[in-house]
C-alpha cells in the first residue's frame, strides 16, 4: 500500500528549520547539573559555542556508574536534551558514556 508523503513530511522551509533551534540558558544548565548530581554522574567533557551568558548551542559528556541509568537517561530526555549513548562492560554493562547536547546534529530527526 503506498503512502502520501505530503501527508507524513511537510513541506518546510530553511526559515522554519532554523526557527526551532532551542538555545540553552543559565537555568537549562543548573538543571542539567542538578540530575547529574541527583543520579551520581560525573561530566567528563563540556562545550559551548556562541556569545554571551547563554549559548546557542552547548554540549557534553557524562559518565555514569550505576543501577539508575534509565532514570538518567529519562530525566534528560524529558528535559529537551539530544543524547546517545555508549555502554562499556562485556557481557555486564559497568557504566555508560553519554553525549548530549541542546541541538540535533546534521541528519538526525
Amino acid at each position: 500500500m503506498a503512502t502520501d508523503t505530503k501527508s507524513v513530511i511537510p513541506d518546510l522551509k530553511p526559515e522554519q528549520l532554523l526557527g526551532s533551534k532551542r538555545k540553552v540558558t543559565r537555568a537549562d544548565l543548573a538543571e542539567l547539573v542538578k540530575i547529574a548530581r541527583e543520579f551520581d554522574a560525573q561530566f567528563v567533557r563540556t562545550a559551548a559555542f556562541g556569545a554571551g551568558d547563554d549559548p546557542d548551542d552547548w554540549c557534553g559528556t557524562m559518565w555514569h556508574r550505576g543501577p539508575h541509568i534509565g532514570k538518567l537517561v529519562d530525566g534528560l530526555v524529558s528535559r529537551n536534551w539530544i543524547i546517545d549513548i555508549f555502554p562499556y562492560g562485556i557481557p555486564v554493562i559497568d557504566g555508560v558514556l553519554i553525549n548530549l547536547s541542546n541541538q540535533a546534529r546534521a541528519g538526525v530527526r
